[in-house]
């Protein structure tokens, strides 16, 4: 994969990778969320113990943070630090 994006940079201009990767973060943020949001429904109606919950939410924080921090998105990073409390 490193090839990949490798022969990707030199391809084209390094604006179009950070924005192909920019996007795709925001595509799997969006996936990250919806299942998230089945999860807290399935907690919600007692189906989900509230223990793997947390686990999940822990699970989905810590990759967020270091990827909103690559992207210069401040105030995501810190709700995800948050939910890593």
């Amino acid at each position: 994969m490193a090839a990949e994006w490798e022969g990707r940079l030199f391809s084209r201009g390094s604006e179009e990778v950070v924005e192909e990767l920019r996007q795709e973060f925001l595509d799997e943020l969006e996936d990250n969320l919806r299942e998230l949001d089945v999860s807290l429904d399935a907690t919600r109606r007692g189906n989900k113990p509230v223990a793997d919950l947390i686990v999940e939410i822990r699970k989905f924080a810590l990759p967020l943070r270091g990827q909103s921090a690559n992207f210069g998105v401040r105030l995501l990073g810190t709700v995800a630090l948050r939910f890593e409390d």
